[in-house]
């Protein structure tokens, strides 16, 4: 049951990562204007 909890924990991070990278990309991306290295990189 614990592995279970973590698990879920586990991708619950995840999902919140992969849903915060794309909004500071894009951030980055207007300000400095190549930003396609910067999404590869993150």
């Amino acid at each position: 049951m614990m592995m279970m909890m973590m698990m879920m924990m586990m991708m619950m991070i995840m999902m919140m990562m992969m849903m915060m990278m794309p909004m500071v990309t894009m951030t980055e991306e207007t300000n400095v204007g190549g930003g396609t290295t910067e999404k590869i990189n993150f």
